[in-house]
């Protein structure tokens, strides 16, 4: 009882000042981390996977960012040939706080045996109905052939919270 009353007068003070920043979990809360991925490219260069990664929180809770995880799907079209993976922009969070990595999938799947994934090294929390927006390019010396990918020119990432698969949809077999 007292900590709804605690709750309720936060929430009051809050609305009476204009405050929005104001974030009081329950230790009981449920974590469900409601959210959807969009992704489209940003360059036309045959040479660089370019990614625009837009991450919406849908839900009435705040999300923890460090338990998201993004992945984008490609093949690496059999070139051994060395990448470079950098993060171009971000907002919403600084560039610090964002990790990129890549690696490759164990069973090669539909347009995809390698993928790109982002994830977050913070212990900010994503509000709800706001977004963070991420541009990435991955790049080598040999051009990438883009289109029988996976994840490009399509919404084909998927969304990862705790693990678990949220937002859009991982490559089959």
């Amino acid at each position: 009882m007292k900590l709804v009353f605690v709750v309720s007068l936060i929430m009051f003070t809050s609305l009476l000042f204009g405050g929005t920043d104001v974030m009081v979990m329950s230790p009981n809360s449920p974590m469900t981390g409601n959210f959807v991925v969009r992704c489209k490219s940003f360059s036309k260069n045959p040479k660089v996977i370019s990614p625009e990664i837009e991450i919406r929180n849908t839900g009435y809770e705040n999300i923890q960012l460090s338990k998201i995880r993004v992945k984008y799907f490609y093949t690496d079209d059999g070139v051994n040939s060395p990448e470079v993976l950098k993060l171009v922009s971000v907002s919403g969070v600084s560039k610090k706080e964002v990790v990129l990595d890549s690696g490759l999938l164990v069973i090669t799947k539909n347009g995809a045996n390698s993928y790109i994934e982002v994830m977050f090294n913070t212990d900010k929390y994503l509000a709800s109905f706001k977004s963070i927006k991420i541009k990435l390019s991955l790049s080598r010396r040999m051009k990438f052939n883009q289109k029988d990918d996976f994840s490009y020119g399509k919404d084909n990432v998927a969304g990862y919270f705790m693990g678990v698969l949220k937002s859009g949809v991982e490559p089959t077999k």
